[in-house]
């Protein structure tokens, strides 16, 4: 598991080169890694030569200036991480990402003896040790130090995750508020108010160490993370559950191999996905891979015709022309497993890329046949009674290629349900970078959309709100059979 979204399986603690980590010029370090974030971005990134979007390069350099500022008191792994982590969170982009190595050092956690979890804006006590000198279970955060929740998880959490203005966001970062991850750029709350609805009482925080065990356990009654199995089951009297929990586009994977046998079953039982009178697609937790799948799902219940009706048009794909970008998708191309087709596109980007390199130009336009402007709208769905009533239930793990098909399955007429997705920029089609220290990697967008129907970091938000546990499956299921 990522644990505090640093290094996989990591333990409380120091790294056994902790020892030599503490001899480093932390300073010096953060400095580096910043400045080569910011020069790979200036040659790579689109976001730098992209006359719709000025201000990217505005936000590349503040960032930088952020990072020299935190540098005059960097003297740990802490300092750096928190750094950097606030750096890549000003982009606001769920493609802008930067994890650890598996050498970083390790970063101890403590807490209050509690952790919070923010449903519909309120922060909620749903894990505590045992003491009465601590909030109740289900009590509400009314304030900590006189500030308020809003602003006081903005500040110690949002600031260093990005995208806070979202529900989405919040719901699925928010229980790290009572979380002291040796953050130094933040100030820990040290007294709080918390409401029972009748009864308001003052807490004196007191923080301690909370082990790897203790950390596994408390956080998995708070975090709303989740993600659907894939598969296909019945639901209600005659309706389908359709789980996908990612579109992975690699079929030499579990999660791909597991997609690419859920659509091939729903192929060769047609009959039965035309016959059914509900269908709900579950992709909670979806993070994306390959829109090929919402594609390929959408003209199952729809039809062909429908499908490529419903599929949005766009202006176009530009890419951005540099050494690093070629070799990322000539590494692709020549990849164990991919296709012949996808071999042959991709030696169409390089080769359009290398000549845009040496021609000088900023940006290289993909070249994409466009469907006609004049399409019909989608013709009503196949099935009994003029189609099935599709729900698709979504939380804040749906991103990427999971909003691709959201794009496609609520134009045919899918019906959003559940919790608000995430929300993606306009650039997308990632690499990863290592940084100087060798402590960390970067993703690195290589392409820009133009002129997509759903905007730049625009979520779906649902027409039927589930306020439950999104993991609580037994549950879900009774919400979604008691919609009319």
């Amino acid at each position: 598991m990522k644990w505090l979204g640093l290094t996989t399986g990591a333990l409380i603690g120091l790294h056994p080169a902790a020892a030599q980590a503490a001899q480093q010029d932390w300073a010096d370090i953060l400095l580096r890694d910043a400045q080569a974030l910011h020069d790979t971005y200036l040659e790579s990134h689109p976001g730098t030569v992209d006359a719709e979007n000025p201000d990217f390069r505005k936000q590349l350099q503040a960032g930088l200036s952020q990072v020299k500022k935190r540098s005059a008191s960097a003297d740990n792994f802490p300092a750096y991480w928190w750094g950097m982590r606030e750096y890549i969170a000003g982009f606001n982009d769920v493609h802008v990402f930067i994890d650890t190595s598996a050498t970083a050092p390790e970063i101890p956690v403590r807490w209050p003896g509690f952790l919070t979890r923010e449903v519909a804006g309120k922060h909620i006590v749903a894990a505590r040790s045992d003491g009465p000198s601590l909030p109740s279970m289900g009590s509400r955060l009314v304030s900590c130090d006189g500030i308020d929740p809003e602003r006081l998880s903005g500040n110690l959490v949002g600031r260093f995750r990005g995208r806070w203005n979202m529900s989405s966001q919040r719901e699925a970062h928010g229980w790290r508020l009572f979380l002291d991850a040796a953050n130094p750029y933040v100030k820990l709350p040290a007294r709080c108010v918390f409401t029972d609805g009748t009864t308001d009482r003052t807490y004196d925080l007191s923080w301690m160490p909370l082990s790897k065990e203790a950390f596994q356990q408390e956080s998995a009654k708070v975090s709303s993370a989740f993600r659907a199995p894939t598969g296909v089951r019945s639901f209600g009297k005659n309706g389908l559950w359709i789980s996908m929990g990612s579109f992975s586009g690699d079929t030499s994977t579990e999660n791909g191999k597991a997609i690419s046998e859920l659509v091939r079953s729903l192929e060769r039982d047609k009959a039965k996905v035309a016959a059914a009178e509900v269908i709900v697609l579950d992709v909670r937790g979806n993070g994306g891979g390959s829109s090929r799948w919402g594609d390929e799902i959408a003209a199952l219940i729809w039809g062909k015709k429908v499908a490529e009706a419903a599929k949005p048009q766009s202006a176009g794909v530009e890419w951005r022309p540099s050494e690093a970008n070629i070799a990322a998708v000539r590494d692709y191309a020549s990849a164990p497993g991919t296709s012949f087709f996808a071999r042959m596109f991709a030696g169409q980007i390089v080769s359009g890329l290398r000549k845009a390199l040496q021609a000088g130009q900023p940006l290289w336009r993909e070249k994409v046949p466009l469907r006609s402007s004049s399409r019909r709208e989608p013709e009503p769905p196949p099935g009994v009674a003029g189609g099935p009533k599709v729900y698709v239930l979504t939380d804040g793990g749906c991103a990427s290629a999971c909003l691709d098909a959201m794009d496609v399955w609520t134009r045919a007429g899918a019906i959003p349900i559940g919790r608000e997705t995430a929300a993606d920029s306009l650039y997308m089609e990632i690499r990863k970078q290592n940084l100087p220290s060798g402590l960390a990697t970067v993703s690195v967008p290589m392409k820009v959309y133009r002129g997509r129907p759903r905007g730049s970091n625009v979520s779906y938000k649902p027409v039927h709100v589930f306020s439950g546990d999104m993991r609580d499956q037994q549950a879900v299921d009774a919400w979604v059979a008691s919609l009319k």
